[in-house]
């Protein structure tokens, strides 16, 4: 099991999913070998410190896309069975703004993860 956490949510993917993802895009980062003998352990993506963040953000958000991760309010414990997935795209002038995605709690009407694509 692998874990992302955010202040009030916990998502929940496949570990194995997680690491061949990422594998190919931060290989100087992990021990691949030894976090797949140690498979019986979470692994927490949350707390990875490295300088491109965004490939674990990618990944949480791909495994939220084909409904393969699961979300958990931290403070009931309860599983979201419905969730809002929509994209954005803010533009301030023509130079600046943000646009990416974001993942809703419908029934707090909460985002609970963004995915950003662009910043500027």
């Amino acid at each position: 099991m692998a874990k992302y956490e955010t202040e009030r949510y916990l998502i929940l993917l496949d570990k194995r999913t997680v690491i061949q993802s990422l594998k190919n895009k931060i290989t100087d980062t992990l021990d691949y070998e030894k976090t797949l003998s140690n498979i019986m352990d979470t692994l927490d993506i949350s707390g990875f410190k490295f300088e491109n963040r965004w490939h674990i953000t990618k990944v949480v958000a791909q495994h939220l896309d084909r409904g393969k991760a699961i979300i958990i309010e931290k403070v009931t414990g309860q599983r979201l069975t419905k969730i809002k997935r929509r994209k954005y795209n803010y533009q301030i002038d023509p130079k600046s703004g943000r646009g990416g995605i974001e993942y809703s709690d419908i029934k707090n009407n909460s985002v609970f993860f963004e995915l950003t694509y662009w910043i500027s």
